[in-house]
C-alpha cells in the first residue's frame, strides 16, 4: 500500500472515530414494545437484532439483550432490515413518512429514500434491489445504484381486488417473484434481472384460497412455493408440475419457513411452531412450544422468536437454547394520584404493580397490585380508588386486608372523577352512560347518557360536590349535571371543546385547541380566553394550592405542559420535555414542584419556578428496583436499578454503574427539592451530554497458563504475574484496576499526572499470589472523567503439582468450619453480604496457610445447608479426626439473637432453618445454637485437642478470638436488641 494511500485511510478512520466519539449519550429507556412484533431481522455478523411493530422499530444488542435504539415510524411503515453492506440498517423515518439508511456503529442517518410501496419489504439476493408491497397489490423495485423506483411488477386481477400485499417473495435463484393479498390469489412474475423501467404483468396465478394471503415462501429447490391465507388454508405449490402438490389446514397459521435442506416446511401458530413434511404436507412435530406469534430463521443455526408479553427470543437450533432475550424493563404506569398533603405520589396502570414514591426519602417505596385507570388518592379514607372493567375498585393503603377489588356493577368504565369529600363517583363509560355512584352506601345513584351513545371525554365535580361538568370533543358540548340525580342543568357548546375543571372559587376551565376559557359555573358565559399556540387541546387540569394557577397538559408529543394563570389570563411559562402526550399529573404539597407520567414511558420530576425539569424516575419490570436520574446526569436508586439503566453513544452501551464516581448522588431527590445542590451542574465536564467515551480492557494472561476454554486457564504456580492492557482515544487512561476473588489488587490509586498527560494506551503488570482451586480476575479501567470501562473477567484454575506441597515440620493441620447464611427459610431476614464475608475469610486463611500448615481440612456450610443439625454434625468430624496440636477456626456471618431472662440472656447464633424471631428461650436452645458453647468445644473432644475456636457473633460485631478455655468478657454485644429480634 502507498504512503499516499494510506494517509488517506488512516485520516477516514480518524475522522470516522472522532465522529463516533463526539456523540452525546443517549439514556435508553428499555420499554420494549407494547404490541404483536410484524417484522423481525437478525444482522449478518450475528451482532444486532431488529424487530417492528406497529409505529416502532427496536434495534438490539443480541449478545446482551438490550435495547439500543428505538425508530418512530410514521403509519404503516413498521419494518427495519439489515443492509447488504453488514454496516448499515434501513429504518423508518417518522418525519419524512419515509425510510432512512442509518450506521449501526453510530446511529448517524446516511440519506433518506423514499421506499418502494409499503410493506413487506426485502432485498434481493444480489443485494442490489430492495422489493416492497403497495396498498394497490403490486410490487415495486428500487434500485440503489439508480435511487429511484425502477420498475412496477403489477398485480393481475383486473378489477384491482388484490389490494395491500400480504406477503413478498422472491425465489433463492432470483427468477421468480410472487405476492399475495387480499382477493385470495397469488400473482407469479418472471424476475427481470435488469429492471429498466416501465412495467411486469403477471405471468401466473394461483387461486383457490379462502382469504387474503398471510404469508408465502420458496423452498431451496426454487419450484415449490408455500402459501398460507387467513383461515389457515397452506398449499404447496409446484412450477415443474404446474399443479398443488398438497395442502393442509392449521388454525391460526402465520409464517411459513423451510429448514436449510428443504425437508421441512415449518408454520407458525398461536403458541407453536409446527414441523410439516415438506413433500407430503404431513404434521412430523412441533419444533417450539410457547406463547410467541411468529417467527424467522436467519441463519441454519439461529431461530427468532415473537413471544409472548410483546417478548422476542433469539434461541439456537437444534438445541434451542436461548441466547438473548428482548423485553420491556422499564415499567412506570400511564396514571398518578397524590395523598393531599403528603409528599407521596402513586405511579400505576391496569396492566402491571402500582408504585408508591417518597419524595422526603427520595425513593420508591413499595410495590401495589396492579390498579387501572383514573387513579385517585383519599387521604381521609387512606384509599386508593380507580375505575376498571368491573366499575370501582380501592386499595386500602394502611390494610391492604380491607381493600376491595370491584362493586359488582360491571360498569365499563374508562374515566372517574371523585367529589372533594370521596364519597361519591361519578365514572364515564365506552358505551356513552355516565354513571353516579355513592362509595358510602354502595349504590348507585343515577345513569344517564348525556351525549347519546357517545362516551364523555372529560368529567370534573365541582368543589361544594352537587354539580358535575362533561365535554365530549368531538361534538364540542359542555354539560352541568346535577350530582344527585344526574338531570342536566345547562349544556354550551365550544368548538373542540377538551378537558375541564373548576377553580377553587367555583368557576369552570375549559380546555381547546389554542384556546383556554375561563367560564362563569352556573351560566357557563365565557369571562376570560387565553390564547395558546398547539394543534391539540388541553386534556387536564392540576391546580396549584391556594391559587388560580393551574399547569395544563396538551393532547400533543411535544410542548405538551403549560403554567396558566387564570386570574391574570397568561401562560407563564412552558415546559419541555416529555415526547409524548402527559396522562396525569400531580402536585407536591410545596406548590413548587409537580410530577407528570407520559405515554412516552417517563415519570417526570418539574421545578415551577425553575422552569424545567429535575429528574426523571424509573421503574423496572416484575421488581422492587428503581432509579431516579438528572438530565445532567446524576443518579440515585437500588443497587438492581442502577446495574439496569444505562447510556448509548453510537453503539457503544454506558451503564449508570460505570459512571458511578462522578455521578452518583446519594438522596438526590429530597436534595433536589430542598435546593441544597444546584439544578444544573457548576462545571462542563459535570455534565453527561459532554461524557467521554469509558476505555476498553484486555487481560492479557501469562505464556505459563493453559487456556482450557474460553476465559479460562490452568496453571500450577501460585505466583504469577498478569498484565492488564487498557485504550480510551477519546480521552486517557485514569487507572487501571484489577480484582482478584473480588479483592481489589494492590489497592488501586489514581494517577498522579494532569489530565492533560494522561495516555490513551496503558498496559499494567499485576503480581499476584494465586489461592488453590479457581480463582476469578475481573479488570476494569477509568478515564479521566472517572467513567469505567466494561469489566473483563477471566478464571484462572490453580492446581499445584504434587511434589510441589510443602510440608512444615510442625505437622500441625488447619481445620476451618465456615457458617455463612444470606438466605434463611424466612424471606424476611435474607441478608446480602454474609456469604461474601465468610468466602473471602475461607478463601484467605487457605492461601496464607500454606506452607504453615501441613493440611487445611475446609468445611463451608452456606443458606440452606446451615442448620443446626449440620453445623453440629460437621463439628462431630472435626472432634472425631483432628489431633490434639491441631488448630481449629470456626467462622460465623449471619444473624444472631440475645434471648432469656433479664442477667441471665444468652446470645445465640440464627441457623437457616429459625423462622420467628419471637420465640421462646427453650425453643432457641433446640433451634438455635448457643455462641458461648463454641468456646467449650474443643476441651469437648476426647483427644483433649489444643484448638482455638475465632467466631464472629454476628455481623455487626468485631470479630473477638479467643483461645479455648479462655474466661468469657462480661458485656453487652453491640447492636443487640434487649428483646429477642434478629441482628445483622
Amino acid at each position: 500500500m502507498n504512503t499516499l494511500l494510506r494517509s488517506i485511510i488512516l485520516t477516514f478512520l480518524l475522522l470516522v472515530s472522532r465522529f463516533l466519539f463526539s456523540q452525546s449519550p443517549q439514556l435508553v429507556i428499555p420499554t420494549g414494545h407494547s404490541d404483536n412484533m410484524g417484522s423481525m431481522a437478525l444482522s449478518a455478523d450475528g451482532r444486532h437484532v431488529l424487530t417492528g411493530e406497529n409505529k416502532l422499530v427496536i434495534l438490539w444488542d443480541a449478545t446482551t439483550g438490550r435495547q439500543l435504539r428505538s425508530f418512530v415510524s410514521a403509519p404503516g411503515y413498521h419494518q427495519g432490515l439489515f443492509m447488504p453492506d453488514g454496516k448499515s440498517m434501513l429504518v423508518p423515518d417518522q418525519a419524512t413518512a419515509s425510510f432512512s439508511i442509518v450506521d449501526i456503529a453510530s446511529g448517524a442517518v446516511k440519506k433518506r429514500i423514499q421506499p418502494p410501496g409499503h410493506t413487506h419489504f426485502r432485498f434481493t439476493p444480489d443485494g442490489k434491489y430492495l422489493l416492497g408491497g403497495s396498498s394497490d397489490g403490486n410490487v415495486q423495485v428500487y434500485d440503489w445504484a439508480a435511487e429511484n423506483i425502477v420498475k412496477t411488477y403489477e398485480q393481475g386481477d383486473p378489477a384491482k381486488q388484490n389490494v395491500w400485499t400480504g406477503f413478498v417473495a422472491l425465489s433463492p435463484n432470483g427468477k421468480l417473484l410472487a405476492a399475495g393479498g387480499q382477493a385470495g390469489m397469488v400473482d407469479i412474475w418472471q424476475w427481470n434481472v435488469t429492471p429498466d423501467g416501465g412495467t411486469v404483468q403477471v405471468s401466473q396465478q394461483i387461486k383457490g384460497f379462502n382469504r387474503s394471503m398471510s404469508a408465502g415462501v420458496f423452498a431451496p429447490d426454487n419450484d415449490r412455493l408455500v402459501v398460507a391465507d387467513g383461515e389457515g388454508k397452506i398449499v404447496c405449490w409446484s412450477f415443474k408440475a404446474n399443479k398443488t402438490l398438497w395442502t393442509k389446514t392449521l388454525d391460526n397459521a402465520g409464517q411459513l419457513g423451510f429448514s436449510p435442506d428443504g425437508k421441512k416446511l415449518r408454520v407458525s401458530t398461536f403458541g407453536e411452531i409446527h414441523e410439516l413434511d415438506a413433500a407430503t404436507g404431513a404434521e412430523t412435530g412441533k419444533l417450539y412450544e410457547h406463547r410467541h406469534y411468529g417467527f424467522i430463521q436467519p441463519r441454519p443455526d439461529r431461530l427468532l422468536v415473537a413471544a409472548g408479553d410483546n417478548d422476542a427470543l433469539l434461541l439456537s437450533l437444534p438445541a434451542l437454547d436461548t441466547l438473548a432475550h428482548f423485553r420491556q424493563k422499564v415499567d412506570n404506569g400511564y396514571d398518578i394520584a397524590a395523598f393531599p398533603g403528603k409528599n407521596q405520589v402513586f405511579v400505576g396502570g391496569s396492566i402491571h404493580a402500582t408504585r408508591v414514591w417518597d419524595f422526603d426519602q427520595g425513593k420508591m417505596l413499595r410495590s401495589l397490585p396492579a390498579t387501572g385507570l383514573s387513579l385517585h388518592a383519599v387521604s381521609a379514607q387512606n384509599r386508593l380508588l380507580w375505575s376498571s372493567a368491573d366499575g370501582i375498585e380501592y386499595f386500602d393503603v394502611t390494610d391492604p386486608a380491607k381493600s376491595k377489588y370491584g362493586f359488582d356493577n360491571k360498569y365499563s368504565s374508562w374515566s372517574m372523577a371523585l367529589s372533594k369529600d370521596g364519597n361519591k363517583a361519578v365514572l364515564a363509560n365506552y358505551d356513552g352512560s355516565v354513571v353516579v355512584y355513592d362509595l358510602a352506601a354502595d349504590r348507585e345513584i343515577a345513569r344517564v347518557k348525556p351525549f347519546g351513545e357517545k362516551a364523555a371525554d372529560a368529567i370534573a365535580v365541582s368543589p361544594d360536590g352537587k354539580t358535575v361538568a362533561f365535554t365530549q370533543l368531538k361534538s364540542g358540548l359542555l354539560k352541568i349535571l346535577n350530582l344527585a340525580d344526574g338531570r342536566e342543568i345547562k349544556s354550551a357548546s365550544f368548538e373542540n371543546a377538551g378537558g375541564v375543571s373548576w377553580t377553587r372559587d367555583g368557576r369552570i376551565a375549559l380546555g381547546g385547541v389554542g384556546n383556554l376559557w375561563l367560564l362563569d359555573g352556573r351560566t357557563l358565559a365565557v369571562q376570560k380566553n387565553i390564547s395558546f399556540e398547539s394543534y391539540q387541546p388541553v386534556g387536564r387540569f392540576e391546580w396549584l394550592p391556594g391559587s388560580n394557577r393551574a399547569i395544563c397538559a396538551v393532547q400533543d408529543d411535544e410542548n405538551n405542559l403549560m403554567l396558566v394563570d387564570f386570574d391574570k389570563s397568561v401562560v407563564e411559562r412552558m415546559f419541555t420535555g416529555h415526547t409524548e402526550y402527559p396522562r396525569r399529573l400531580a402536585v407536591l404539597p410545596d406548590g413548587r414542584h409537580f410530577v407528570s407520567v407520559s405515554s412516552d414511558h417517563t415519570i417526570r420530576l418539574w421545578d415551577l419556578g425553575l422552569g424545567h425539569e429535575l429528574c426523571q424516575l424509573y421503574t423496572f419490570l416484575g421488581s422492587g428496583e428503581w432509579v431516579a436520574v438528572t438530565p445532567d446526569g446524576r443518579f440515585d436508586g437500588s443497587q438492581g436499578g442502577i446495574e439496569q439503566l444505562y447510556y448509548t453513544k453510537g453503539n457503544q452501551v454506558i451503564t449508570l454503574a460505570a459512571l458511578y464516581e462522578k455521578f452518583y448522588t446519594p438522596n438526590l431527590i429530597p436534595r433536589l427539592l430542598k435546593g441544597d445542590i444546584p439544578a444544573t451542574p457548576g462545571q462542563q465536564e459535570d455534565n453527561v451530554q459532554r461524557l467521554k467515551s469509558p476505555p476498553t480492557v484486555r487481560i492479557n494472561a501469562p505464556a505459563a497458563f493453559k487456556s482450557t476454554a474460553a476465559g479460562r486457564y490452568e496453571t500450577a504456580a501460585a505466583e504469577c504475574t498478569v498484565t492488564v492492557e487498557a485504550s480510551c482515544p477519546d480521552d486517557g487512561i485514569s487507572e487501571i484496576r484489577l480484582y482478584q476473588n473480588g479483592k481489589l489488587v494492590g489497592g488501586g490509586a489514581r494517577n498522579l499526572i494532569v489530565e492533560d498527560d494522561l495516555p490513551t494506551t496503558k498496559t499494567q503488570a499485576f503480581a499476584l499470589t494465586l489461592a488453590e482451586g479457581a480463582n476469578s480476575l475481573r479488570a476494569v479501567a477509568l478515564n479521566s472523567q472517572r467513567t469505567e470501562s466494561a469489566p473483563v473477567e477471566i478464571t484462572v484454575d490453580f492446581r499445584p503439582a504434587v511434589n510441589a506441597q510443602v510440608v512444615p515440620g510442625n505437622n500441625i493441620s488447619l481445620w476451618l468450619v465456615v457458617v455463612g447464611i444470606n438466605q434463611y427459610k424466612n424471606p424476611k431476614y435474607t441478608l446480602n453480604y454474609a456469604n461474601a464475608d465468610a468466602t473471602a475469610f475461607k478463601e484467605s486463611l487457605e492461601s496464607h496457610g500454606r506452607g504453615i500448615f501441613g493440611k487445611t481440612n475446609s468445611f463451608f456450610l452456606q443458606d440452606a445447608g446451615a442448620t443446626k443439625t449440620e453445623i453440629t454434625a460437621v463439628l462431630e468430624k472435626v472432634k472425631a479426626a483432628a489431633k490434639p496440636q491441631d488448630l481449629l477456626v470456626f467462622y460465623y456471618a449471619g444473624h444472631g439473637v440475645m434471648a432469656g431472662a433479664e442477667g441471665k440472656q444468652e446470645f445465640f447464633l440464627v441457623p437457616h432453618d429459625v423462622t420467628s424471631s419471637m420465640a421462646t428461650t427453650r425453643h432457641w436452645r433446640k433451634k438455635g445454637s448457643v455462641a458461648e458453647s463454641y468456646k467449650h468445644f474443643p476441651k469437648k473432644s476426647k483427644r483433649k485437642n489444643n484448638c482455638s475456636c475465632w467466631m464472629p457473633a454476628n455481623r455487626r460485631e468485631r470479630s473477638t478470638t479467643r483461645r479455648a478455655g479462655a474466661p468469657p468478657k462480661k458485656k453487652r454485644l453491640p447492636n443487640s436488641p434487649a428483646a429477642p429480634a434478629p441482628t445483622g
